[in-house]
């Protein structure tokens, strides 16, 4: 009788099944919730600015306004009509800041949109805005990731251009 060598196919299965399990632990320790709160905070952004230019472009009965402040842990956003009612009101937890000119903000940004869903006033902690070529917008944590709020109210990942 012949004695075989190697490793049986259960064995080679229950090996590779602790080492994906191993793996999956570490690389989770690895990369912390922080690696993405910059990616996170700007979808946040992208998408309450596009839900208010969308809903100025639709009412056009009402003046459709953004406030976003700073939360406990994170960011709380607002979408009022007629600066009275409130419409949506979004908390978000991120570890991530969100700057202008290098400065985070400290109480509250404020975009107000006309009819058409264009801005027709923007306020960085009560500072006035101009829209000019687009404002620039900066999510920043380990990454720096900008947001652009073009003139005309439509919103892109990245620099105006």
């Amino acid at each position: 009788m012949q004695m075989s060598r190697g490793f049986t196919v259960v064995e080679l299965v229950v090996v590779l099944a602790l080492l994906g399990i191993l793996s999956g632990v570490a690389i989770s320790r690895a990369v912390g919730p922080s690696a993405f709160s910059a990616q996170l905070l700007r979808d946040f952004l992208v998408a309450e600015l596009r839900y208010a230019q969308r809903l100025a472009a639709l009412r056009t009965d009402v003046e459709v306004s953004l406030s976003l402040s700073p939360a406990v842990a994170g960011y709380a956003a607002q979408v009022w009509l007629d600066g009275a009612t409130l419409n949506r009101n979004e908390v978000w937890e991120s570890d991530a800041v969100l700057q202008l000119n290098g400065t985070a903000l400290g109480t509250q940004l404020q975009m107000t949109y006309a009819v058409d869903g264009s801005v027709a006033g923007a306020a960085w902690d009560g500072t006035g805005l101009t829209a000019g070529d687009g404002i620039v917008l900066m999510a920043v944590a380990e990454d720096v990731l900008p947001v652009c709020v073009y003139p005309e109210g439509y919103v892109a990942r990245g620099l105006c251009r």
